[in-house]
This record gives C-alpha cells, sequence and structure tokens, in this order.
C-alpha cells in the first residue's frame, strides 16, 4: 500500500501553491482517512480555491497506482438475479394461489 509520504515525493514540481496544498490535503484525505476520490478533490480545491478540479485528480492518479483504486472497490453485487429469483418464486405462488381460489368447491 502507498503512503502520502511517497505519493508526495513522487508528484511532478508543482508551481501553483494552491494546487500543491490541495494535492497534498486530497492525497490524506484519500489514503490515511479513506474518503473517496471525488469527494477528496470537491473538498481540496474548495478549501484552497485551486481550479481546474481536473488538474488535481489527474496529479492524484498520476502518483497513486491503480491497484490502490481496485483494493478499494467496493465488490459488485449480483442483486438483480436475486430479484429475478425471488420474483419467479411469487409468481409461481401467485398463479398456485390464483388455481386454488378457482379450483375451490363451492359450499
Amino acid at each position: 500500500m502507498i503512503t502520502k509520504e511517497e505519493a508526495m515525493a513522487n508528484l511532478p514540481y508543482i508551481e501553483d501553491k494552491a494546487i500543491y496544498q490541495a494535492v497534498s490535503l486530497a492525497l490524506w484525505l484519500l489514503i490515511d482517512k479513506g474518503r473517496p476520490l471525488k469527494a477528496s478533490v470537491d473538498i481540496a480545491a474548495g478549501k484552497f480555491t485551486a481550479r481546474p478540479k481536473v488538474g488535481i485528480e489527474r496529479l492524484i492518479r498520476e502518483v497513486v497506482p491503480a491497484e490502490f483504486f481496485a483494493e478499494r472497490q467496493a465488490p459488485v453485487k449480483k442483486t438483480i438475479g436475486h430479484r429475478n429469483q425471488r420474483m419467479d418464486a411469487m409468481t409461481a405462488l401467485s398463479d398456485k394461489h390464483m388455481a386454488s381460489i378457482a379450483t375451490e368447491p363451492d359450499k
């Protein structure tokens, strides 16, 4: 895993002080505090009035390896398949119920 200090050491020279501070804050939020990338960039850009935000994000993506983001990505839930199975079971149950109503003897 990468640390903020390693990421800061890999940064290219940034002339604008506000962007440098924003990148530093965004890396701290992202790596040390576990915040999402977009939220980290938004918070940092707002605090230091660094523009453009996309420039901050590009610098972060340049120094943080892609594996870092892949590890933090949430596993994909298979809700559609489960939802379809439940819907099929409910449909079968309702069909069975309607069939039992139709075949009941009159009293």
